[in-house]
């Protein structure tokens, strides 16, 4: 039986591409509300909304070109990576 060397599934590492769907977590971390654990309790919590519905489902799955994510009736957005060279 021979092993398979490349996976089908993306890395959780892997950069997030543009129109490409990821967790919510993931997003709001991305934005600045803290590490992907603490964001996981802001979801628990009820603070977070997807096109104006409460979401509590820790595996939800978001588009940030296509939804709308609110903490506290705020809009948000990923923040720019910063690099340096």
């Amino acid at each position: 039986m021979k092993s398979s060397t490349t996976s089908s599934k993306p890395s959780s590492k892997t950069a997030s591409k543009p129109g490409k769907s990821f967790r919510l977590n993931r997003f709001l971390a991305d934005c600045g509300l803290g590490s992907r654990r603490k964001t996981e309790e802001l979801i628990s919590s009820g603070l977070i909304s997807v096109n104006n519905e409460i979401c509590r489902d820790l595996s939800c799955q978001i588009d940030p070109e296509q939804d709308e994510v609110r903490y506290q009736d705020k809009l948000l957005s990923r923040e720019e990576k910063k690099r340096s060279i």
